[in-house]
C-alpha cells in the first residue's frame, strides 16, 4: 500500500481494486442492459436484469420469475426517474425559437453583446395571471438587423409580431433570477391558493398537506423539507412558464399599441422580446436547475424502498402530476381559443408530459410493494401498513380520510379513464388510485377536436349516463395582485 499527500499531511493510500476480466458474452449482455435501461424492480432490488431466453422482448427473467410475488401486478417497466421532462423546455410554434432557444448556452440571447443606447434602465412591472408580480429591470438597446424576426403564430391563425418592435431587453439576468426566486418564496403559498380551488377535496388537500409539510417534512435521507418546497418551487415555476404575463403599471414602454387578438381589451402583453427573454430566465436560470434537484431527491428516497418515506413520495408524485394536469389544460385552451381542428397544437410537450406522468406513476406504485392503499379494505393502522408506510398519526388519520374522497369520485374517474382528454380534470392523478395500474397508451398525434369534453366544464358523463359534477381545478381568470395581499407565505 502506498502514501500520498493532502496538503501538508501524508496518508495511506486506497488500495486499487482491479475488475475482474469479463468474457465477451457478459460484456455483451451489460452493454445490451445499458442500452435498453435496468427494470424498476431489478434496479430497486439491486438484482441482475437479463432478459427472459423464451422472450427477449417481453418481461426481463426477474419480473418472469415474480408471478408469485407480492409484486406480481407491477408490469416490467424500464422507466428512469431523472429522464422525468415535467416542464415546457421550448416554443414549438415559431422558426424564431430555433435560432434563439429558451434553453441552453445561448438562452434568451444573453451570450449576445448589446449595443445599449444608454446606461438609463427602466423597471417594468410585470404581472402574471395568477397574481404574482415581478418588477423587472429593462434597458434599451439597438436591435439586430435580423430579417423577419417574428414570433410567428400564422399556424394558429395569429398574426406574426415583430420581436424588436419594442427594443427594450432584461438589464442583468443575474439579478432577475434572484429576483424571481425571492418572489416565488415569498408568495408561493398565496400564489398556490389564488390559481386552485380550495373546495375541490381531492385536490386542495393533498396541497395543503404538502404546504404545512415544507418546513417540518423528513425522510431518513432527506432533511428540512427540502425536496417538498423545491416540488412547490417547480409547481409554481411551472406555471409561470406556461405565460399569462401583462403590463401593469404607468410606463408599458409603448407595449399598450401592440395587436392583442385573445386577451381581454384591457390586458397588455409584454413586449415579444421581453417576454421571450423572461420565459428563458424562468425556464433556464430557475426550472431547470429546480427539475434536476426534485428528481434527483425523489429517485433517492424513491431507490431507499424505506416506508418512512412513503408520504413524502406520495405528496411529491401528486403535485408533479397534477402540474402535468394544469400545463395540459393551458395547451387544450391555446387550440380551443385558435379554433384548431386539432385538439392539442404542441404535441411535444403534451407527450412529454404523458411520459412523466407515466414514469412518475410506475415508481410511486412500485413503492406500495404490492399493496392497494387507496382501496376500501385497505386498513392504515394495520401492520401490513406499517411495512409499505411508516406514518404518524396525523399523517395516518390524513390518509384514512383521504381515502374516502378518494372513493366518492370513482364514478368520475371510471368515465375519465376511458376517455383520451388529458385535460379532463384527474386524468393523471386518478392514476394514482388504481389497483392494477399499467401504463395508459398515449396519442402519438393530435386527435381532432371535438364536443365530448370541454375543457373547464363543470361535469363529465359516466358510462352509465349518470352526470358527476365537480368543479374547474384551478382559475387562471383570477389575475389579483398578491402583492397588494397579507404574505401568507412566510
Amino acid at each position: 500500500m502506498g502514501y500520498r499527500t493532502i496538503g501538508s499531511a501524508t496518508v495511506k493510500a486506497k488500495p486499487s481494486v482491479r475488475r475482474p476480466i469479463m468474457d465477451a458474452g457478459v460484456r455483451k449482455e451489460i452493454s445490451d442492459t445499458r442500452q435498453r435501461n435496468a427494470c424498476i424492480r431489478c434496479r430497486m432490488q439491486k438484482l441482475k436484469c437479463a432478459p427472459d431466453p423464451k422472450n427477449r422482448h417481453d418481461r426481463c427473467l426477474e419480473c418472469s420469475q415474480a408471478a408469485n410475488s407480492i409484486y406480481r401486478q407491477l408490469p416490467c417497466l424500464r422507466y428512469k426517474i431523472p429522464d422525468t421532462p415535467l416542464f415546457r423546455h421550448a416554443m414549438y410554434n415559431s422558426p424564431f425559437y430555433l435560432d434563439h432557444p429558451l434553453l441552453g448556452d445561448r438562452y434568451g440571447d444573453f451570450h449576445l453583446q448589446k449595443t445599449w443606447v444608454s446606461s438609463r434602465t427602466k423597471t417594468l412591472s410585470a404581472l402574471h395571471h395568477g397574481g404574482l408580480r415581478l418588477e423587472v429591470e429593462v434597458r434599451q438597446y439597438l436591435p439586430p438587423g435580423e430579417e423577419d424576426a417574428t414570433d410567428d403564430r400564422s399556424m394558429h391563425g395569429l398574426a406574426a409580431r415583430p420581436m424588436y418592435t419594442i427594443p427594450w431587453a432584461v438589464a442583468d439576468a443575474d439579478i432577475e433570477t434572484r429576483n424571481l426566486g425571492t418572489v416565488v418564496d415569498r408568495y408561493i403559498e398565496s400564489y398556490v391558493v389564488n390559481l386552485l380551488k380550495p373546495g375541490d377535496d381531492l385536490v386542495w388537500p393533498v396541497y395543503q398537506e404538502a404546504l404545512r409539510l415544507m418546513p417540518v417534512v423528513k425522510t431518513d435521507i432527506i432533511h428540512q423539507s427540502d425536496l417538498m418546497l423545491d416540488t412547490m418551487r417547480l409547481w409554481v415555476g411551472a406555471r409561470l412558464a406556461d405565460r399569462g404575463w401583462r403590463c401593469t403599471g404607468s410606463d408599458k414602454l409603448g407595449a399598450e399599441t401592440l395587436e392583442n387578438q385573445l386577451r381581454p381589451p384591457d390586458w397588455t402583453p409584454l413586449p415579444p422580446y421581453l417576454d421571450y427573454q423572461l420565459v428563458s430566465i424562468i425556464m433556464h436560470r430557475y426550472l431547470s436547475p429546480l427539475r434536476k434537484k426534485v428528481l434527483d431527491r425523489l429517485q433517492t428516497i424513491v431507490r431507499a424502498n424505506k416506508p418512512s418515506n412513503w408520504y413524502a413520495i406520495f405528496l411529491t408524485c401528486f403535485v408533479l402530476l397534477h402540474s402535468c394536469e394544469m400545463s395540459i389544460v393551458i395547451v387544450r385552451k391555446h387550440a380551443a381559443k385558435r379554433k384548431s381542428p386539432d385538439r392539442y397544437i404542441i404535441m411535444n410537450l403534451v407527450r412529454a408530459l404523458n411520459t412523466s406522468a407515466k414514469v412518475l406513476l410506475a415508481h410511486f406504485h412500485y413503492c406500495c410493494k404490492g399493496n392497494v392503499p387507496f382501496s376500501k379494505s385497505f386498513d392504515w393502522s394495520s401492520p401490513v401498513m406499517r411495512r409499505m408506510a411508516a406514518l404518524d398519526p396525523e399523517q395516518s388519520a390524513f390518509m384514512s380520510k383521504y381515502v374516502s374522497v378518494v372513493h366518492e369520485r370513482e364514478d368520475i374517474f371510471e368515465a375519465v379513464r376511458k376517455t383520451d382528454h388529458y385535460e379532463a380534470p384527474y386524468w393523471f392523478v386518478c392514476q394514482l388510485f388504481e389497483e392494477n395500474w399499467e401504463p395508459r397508451v398515449t396519442h402519438e398525434h393530435s386527435p381532432t377536436s371535438d364536443e365530448a369534453y370541454i375543457s373547464g366544464s363543470d361535469h363529465v358523463v359516466t358510462e352509465k349516463g349518470k352526470t358527476v359534477q365537480f368543479g374547474p381545478y384551478h382559475r387562471p381568470d383570477i389575475e389579483e395582485d398578491m402583492s397588494k395581499r397579507p404574505n401568507r407565505g412566510g
